[in-house]
């Protein structure tokens, strides 16, 4: 039961980990390279409920992200 709890922990983890970068509009090519995904795709379709699902409001969100750098300076 253990084991299983610590798996659980570490995937929520990735989630909130890859979650707040979204939010925080970090660029999405460097979540998804350091999540581990083949492609951008992929992270979209994991994480899809954090993008509007209007298309002009899909547009901003997708328009507004930034390299990690950017956002700590």
């Amino acid at each position: 039961m253990r084991f299983y709890q610590a798996q659980r922990n570490i995937y929520n983890t990735r989630h909130t980990f890859a979650s707040q970068m979204l939010v925080k509009k970090i660029d999405l090519g460097w979540i998804s390279k350091t999540m581990g995904h083949s492609n951008i795709q992929i992270t979209l379709q994991k994480y899809a409920k954090f993008v509007p699902k209007n298309e002009d409001e899909r547009e901003a969100f997708l328009k507004g992200f930034v390299t990690p750098k950017e956002k700590m300076a």
